[in-house]
């Protein structure tokens, strides 16, 4: 797959909600090559965010569309923006919580609405 997102690094970030749920968010931080891209970040701050059953992969899944053309967030990072790629609770790679086990007490771990997610996992992630 060209442009997946292979030839680019990434800075892992771990959050934690005011109602103790454990979320990742990914930061683009450059090309493998360290080859500078000119005016990187100069265009702002972008988080780009999934479905409410998906997780970060999903910007990188060429599946569906023209796998010779770059995925959103390489885009995005080549023309200068800072790629941020959060992770709502819940999902592959936010399924921690300071006192709840996801296997142990999942009803209570998956006992939340999407007003959660807008009101605790986003501010956390910004």
């Amino acid at each position: 797959m060209k442009n997946s997102g292979k030839n680019y690094y990434w800075k892992t970030y771990d959050e934690r909600t005011s109602d103790g749920h454990d979320l990742t968010l990914f930061r683009m931080k450059g090309n493998v090559n360290k080859k500078p891209i000119p005016g990187q970040w100069s265009k702002g701050v972008i988080l780009l965010l999934n479905g409410f059953t998906k997780d970060a992969f999903t910007w990188f899944d060429t599946r569906s569309g023209d796998p010779s053309k770059p995925v959103m967030p390489v885009q995005l990072f080549d023309l200068g923006y800072d790629v941020w790629i959060g992770n709502i609770r819940g999902n592959r790679y936010s399924r921690g919580h300071k006192t709840l086990d996801i296997n142990e007490d999942d009803r209570d771990f998956f006992d939340f609405a999407i007003e959660d997610i807008a009101k605790k996992d986003l501010p956390e992630m910004v």
